[in-house]
């Protein structure tokens, strides 16, 4: 696992912020892929 913030955090955190369930969608969606280094 790689340290730092990436761009796929700060979608996550907009969308969260702004619109509350695309932010979890995305979230998920992140954490679900697979072959993905984070």
């Amino acid at each position: 696992m790689k340290r730092g913030v990436h761009n796929d955090f700060a979608i996550s955190i907009l969308l969260t912020l702004f619109f509350f369930i695309p932010g979890i969608i995305h979230a998920f969606y992140i954490t679900r892929q697979k072959n993905r280094v984070l």
